[in-house]
């Protein structure tokens, strides 16, 4: 299962391309593992942030 949320984190850090709409149950999922450790995940820097928030931040 985190197998899968990896793919879905490197894609959320090399692209700017959403890979599931809203109202797929997967993306349930993966916006619940975003959010586990208080939003450790989300908070990762992504590929469409500016160049100055790329920086990684602790939650």
């Amino acid at each position: 299962m985190t197998a899968g949320f990896g793919l879905f984190m490197w894609a959320r850090r090399v692209g700017s391309v959403e890979l599931v709409e809203e109202d797929d149950p997967v993306f349930g999922w993966r916006e619940r593992l975003l959010d586990a450790f208080d939003g450790l995940a989300r908070n990762a820097p992504t590929a469409h942030q500016g160049k100055d928030e790329r920086r990684w931040t602790s939650p």
